[in-house]
Order: structure tokens, then sequence, then C-alpha cells
């Protein structure tokens, strides 16, 4: 047993109690106290009437708990170390629940519940808190959520000795959430984790509005430090937007990032709030007290990089001459203004594998990146199209229908398409040569792949890989689902077939957190007015305003 102290005598004096009434024998485990610097009534506490026989360790300067913990376990003698924080009650069967379950099980780690009590009765916003913490473990219990690395916490967590020192203990460059940082690099090292209900400890604190907060800010902070350390994390916490912002609620977000209202500002209103819509306004507020800080750990560009998502443009078609616009015709005028709103307004216009490359590298695209996308490849796109990309010399990614070059449109009905003709291999490999085209895989005949068999769409997807290569010299990395149409066994298709990331038609900005091989795309209509583009540009969707549901 080891826990961390400094500077709070009378709480870890309770913690030491509750030990000494655990349900196994004494001398099962050792308990290590370790004071992070000078703590004379702690030391006089256990030097004159130690609730339980320990030892005590003493850091000559406060250096943090990351450092006692790393010196308690240095010293430890037992096959596991079981780290409690010093303002916790361990349950009776705290340290036999967790050795239980180390002895059951190589490699594990082994998470206690940790229960949160207060003294006095909380506001709304620690109520909030408090019950979204205890539905986590309620979830572990109920199997409805599996314990990860993200839910070590040091207050009650058990590991392997041997397995600590394997992975270098905890990291003392890392102030905060330097126990979910252990437990990143323990599941590396290959460990799984076991929650443990019965072995319970109950943390008492003192909690309030301003705390409460405090605790979402400092969180925050501490997560952008893990992916300061490690990138792969980002499309596992909250920096990559697990969430799908409406476009009010993500333009208040950033508006109260700008203003940083004060703390209490916040506490008044929640005190005059109805109990009906706490819930939505509690949600907001710590989604809000997270960014803001992570607003106050990065600096004004890197805020941006996180806040703004990417929009995926999808285009068809271009009309030139007195060929009217329609859903997939987009006129040349019109897409010739698209292209000059966005050159003139400063945006990063990539092309899909270049972004794919940042998501896979686990950087962070520049704000205002868009990608534009063009699906079937029709000639119009190298007459059309190419042209006014040149002129503003701005990139985009053809999804070709490999089986088709050089012919026409032959699997559309009753639509504009129907017998468009389709670029040649000598337009595509020009295009390509210009260095503003690149080229993806929109399989060999645009069949619906939800209606093949399993090996038929995979000689679709397949062969357009195999088309483009011989065809082009390079790989594909990238692939288009006709329609649209995916489901779990295609996306598995894809990523085994080698392809970095795949599109769908479903709108929205694209994120860390959004899957690459179900990408997000805002189809750009012929008949769209020039505001609809705006929207689909900010907000990845031309129906961004609009009250009906999301889909």
């Amino acid at each position: 047993m080891i826990v961390p102290t400094h500077g709070r005598p009378r709480l870890v004096g309770e913690t030491l109690h509750s030990l000494a009434r655990q349900s196994v024998e004494p001398g099962i485990f050792e308990v290590i106290v370790v004071m992070d610097g000078p703590d004379a009534a702690t030391r006089e506490l256990l030097e004159r009437d130690p609730p339980i026989g320990c030892r005590l360790i003493e850091n000559p300067s406060t250096l943090g708990p990351g450092v006692a913990r790393n010196r308690g376990a240095q010293a430890a003698e037992g096959r596991f170390l079981l780290f409690l924080d010093d303002d916790m009650v361990a349950g009776a069967r705290l340290v036999a629940a967790h050795l239980a379950a180390q002895r059951a099980e190589p490699l594990v780690v082994t998470i206690g519940s940790i229960v949160l009590t207060a003294s006095r009765r909380p506001d709304g916003f620690t109520r909030y808190f408090e019950q979204t913490w205890s539905r986590r473990y309620r979830q572990f219990g109920d199997g409805s959520r599996i314990p990860g690395w993200r839910d070590c916490y040091g207050g009650n967590l058990c590991v392997p000795r041997d397995l600590f020192l394997g992975v270098g203990g905890f990291d003392p460059e890392v102030p905060r959430s330097h126990d979910v940082e252990l437990g990143y690099r323990l599941a590396r090292a290959g460990a799984t984790f076991a929650f443990v209900p019965e072995a319970e400890s109950r943390e008492r604190s003192e909690r309030s509005f301003a705390v409460t907060a405090s605790h979402f800010e400092r969180a925050a902070g501490g997560e952008w430090k893990l992916y300061e350390r490690h990138p792969a994390i980002l499309e596992e916490t909250e920096l990559g937007f697990p969430w799908d912002p409406k476009p009010i609620s993500a333009a208040m977000l950033r508006f109260l990032l700008r203003a940083r209202p004060p703390v209490a500002f916040f506490a008044g209103i929640d005190r005059t709030l109805g109990t009906k819509i706490r819930h939505r306004w509690h949600g907001l507020l710590a989604r809000y007290f997270y960014w803001r800080g992570v607003a106050r750990a990065v600096d004004k560009e890197t805020l941006r990089r996180l806040l703004y998502g990417t929009p995926i443009l999808l285009y068809h078609a271009f009309g030139e001459g007195g060929e009217r616009p329609s859903r997939y015709v987009v006129p040349a005028k019109r897409f010739a203004r698209q292209l000059k709103w966005l050159a003139r307004g400063g945006y990063n216009v990539v092309t899909l594998d270049e972004y794919v490359a940042t998501r896979v590298g686990h950087e962070l695209p520049r704000a205002k990146t868009v990608v534009i996308t063009i699906d079937d490849a029709y000639r119009d796109n190298y007459e059309v199209a190419w042209p006014l990309l040149s002129q503003r010399k701005l990139t985009a990614t053809l999804f070709v229908v490999t089986g088709r070059v050089g012919r026409a449109n032959d699997w559309s009905a009753n639509d504009e398409l129907v017998d468009r003709p389709l670029v040649s291999w000598e337009q595509l490999q020009t295009m390509v040569r210009s260095g503003s085209v690149t080229l993806g895989a929109h399989t060999r005949t645009h069949p619906r792949l939800t209606v093949l068999d399993a090996d038929e769409a995979r000689t679709e997807i397949e062969g357009s890989r195999d088309d483009l290569r011989d065809r082009s010299g390079a790989t594909p990395a990238t692939f288009a689902f006709p329609y649209g149409l995916l489901n779990d066994e295609l996306v598995s298709v894809t990523d085994s077939i080698g392809f970095a990331a795949s599109c769908s038609v479903r709108p929205g900005l694209n994120r860390a957190r959004t899957p690459l091989q179900a990408l997000r795309r805002a189809e750009i209509k012929g008949t769209d007015s020039f505001l609809r583009f705006v929207l689909a540009v900010r907000f990845g969707d031309p129906d961004a305003l609009l009250s009906r549901r999301r889909r």
C-alpha cells in the first residue's frame, strides 16, 4: 500500500485507520507513507501513535505525487503495488479484492471503485459531476462500459510491481493526469484492465462550483500534456471532439472562450436555473470549463486547430455554356466564385491524401483547412474544373470509376448524369502530372456495394485500386463509397485492402475522432445558393442552420 501525502495529517490518519480494519491479516500487506516534502505534523502522527504499522519515506522537498509514488514503489517488497490517495477511506475488503483479482490473471491492472462523498449539500454543477462519476462505475459493474487506461486513477489502483517498474513508473514530468499517462504505457506494454467493485474507497472532499470547474480545467491541461507526450491519444480523448456540436453550440463555446466570464458568473446562473434544463446546462458547462483549461495550456493557433474541424466538399460534374445547373452539375462560373472565395479567405485547400497523412500522424490540421473531392471523374472535370483549380493553384481529389474510364455513365437512372462522358486515362495522367489533382478509387462499375455479396464487393473495391495502380503508377490511398452506402463489413474490406481512408456522404466536419474509414463530406449541389456553400465550408453541412434533426 503506497499512500503519498503532504500537509494533511488528519486525512491521512483517517486513511490509515481504514487500512487497519482490512479483512485480510495485517502481515499480508505493508503500508508505505511517502511525505512529499517536510511535514512535521504527519511525521509526529506516525511516530507518536500510528493507526497501523507503516514505513515512512520523506522527500526533501515537494516533488509531486508521481515522484512520491515512485519512491514508495521502489521501496516496496510485495509483488503488487496498491496506490491509495491520502483522502480515501478504504472499504474493509479493499486489499482482499485487489489481491484476489491480481492473483487470478497475470499482467492485469485492477481498478477499484471510488465513491465521492461531500460534507455539505453540493451545488447543481457539483452534483452533476458526482452523478457522472458514479455512473462510470455503475457501467463498469453492469458491463455496459469496459475499463481502460483512461480509467486509471491513483486514488485506488493496483499494479503488479514488475510491470510497474518495467514501464518506468509514473512520469515525474507529467504533474497532472500522471496516473492516466501511466495507464496508457501499461496498455502499450500488454496489460489488461479489470474493474473490482468490492475494492471500494470513499473520497472525502470539500467541493464547490469553483472546485468542480477547476477539476475540468485541470483535466484538460493534463490531457494536453498527454497528447504532447503520446500524440496517438488524440483520437481517444476529449481533445478529439467525441461529441458532434451543433452550429449554435460550437459558436457559443468559441464566444465564451474569447470572453472568459468569471466562474462566479456561471455559478450565479446555475443557482437560478430550473431543474428541467440543468442537465443540458451542466453538460455545456463541463465542456466549456474543459476547453477553458485547454485554452490556458496552448497558444491561440493551436486552440484554433483543435476547435475547427475540416470540411470535405463533394462535387460531381461541372457545366459550361448553356447547361442548366442541377443537383449534380455545378456551373463553371459558380465553381470559379467558390474557389475565389476560398483563396481570398485564406483557406488551406489540401488534397485528401495530405489531410489523411496529417490524421495518420496524429497531428492537427491547420485551421481553415478544406478538402475538395470530385466523384466519378467526368470529362468536364478535365475540361472545366481542372483549369479553374490550376488557375487558383488549388488541389482536388478525383474518385475514379475505373471500369468506365473513357466511356460514359451507365449506372445512373433518371438524372442528369445518365450517359455523361467520363475522362480518359490520358486526361487523368495529365491532371496528376500537373500536381493539382490526386486520384482515389470509386469501384470499377459504381454498384450499390451493400447489395453485393462479400466477394463481389471486394472485387469491385480491390479491382479499382489495382486499375489505378496499373494505369497511373501510384497506388491510391483513399476510396469513396458509391452513393455513400457503407456498413461495418465494407469498412472492414477497405481497411484490409490497405486504403488509409474512405469517404461517406454523411455531412459534418471531420475531427480527430472521425473514423478514417468513414470520413464525412458535404455535397455541393449546382442549385445551392452561395450561402449554402459557405455553410458547407464552415460547418461541413449546407443544412447546418436548419432545425431538422441532423443526420
